[in-house]
C-alpha cells in the first residue's frame, strides 16, 4: 500500500488487523522475534521490507496520537446516542487501542534495533 510517508507490505497489513495476531506480537521481545510471528502467519516478507513497513505505520500511529477522539469527544459530535450505539463504540475504540498499543509497541522495538544498527 502506498502512503506518503513511503510503501506498506500489504499483507503485513492485512494481518496487523487479525487480534490473535496482535496479541502475539504485543508480547514480543524483539524485532526479530515480531518477524517471526507475521512470517508464521502467512506474511511472505523480506526482514528489511518488514522493518521499513512497521517504522512507517509507528510514524503515523505518532503523529496521529495527539488526534485520538475521546469517548466524551465522540458524544459531543455525534449529539448524543443510545446505550447500546455507545457500548458499540466503546468497543470499537478498545479495539482501536488494542492495535494501536501493538503496533507502538512493534515500531518501538524496530525502531531501537534500526539505531543499534
Amino acid at each position: 500500500m502506498y502512503t506518503p510517508k513511503g510503501e506498506i507490505n500489504d499483507d503485513l497489513y492485512e494481518v496487523l488487523k487479525n487480534g490473535e495476531v496482535l496479541a502475539k506480537l504485543s508480547e514480543a521481545k524483539s524485532p526479530d522475534e515480531c518477524y517471526e510471528i507475521v512470517t508464521a502467519a502467512g506474511v511472505k516478507i523480506e526482514k528489511e521490507d518488514f522493518k521499513n513497513s512497521m517504522e512507517i505505520m509507528n510514524a503515523y500511529l505518532q503523529e496521529n496520537e495527539d488526534g485520538v477522539l475521546t469517548d466524551e469527544d465522540l458524544d459531543e459530535v455525534a449529539g448524543g446516542k443510545s446505550s447500546s450505539a455507545k457500548e458499540k463504540v466503546k468497543d470499537a475504540t478498545d479495539g482501536l487501542k488494542l492495535a494501536g498499543a501493538a503496533i507502538g509497541v512493534i515500531g518501538g522495538i524496530v525502531g531501537a534495533a534500526a539505531a543499534a544498527i
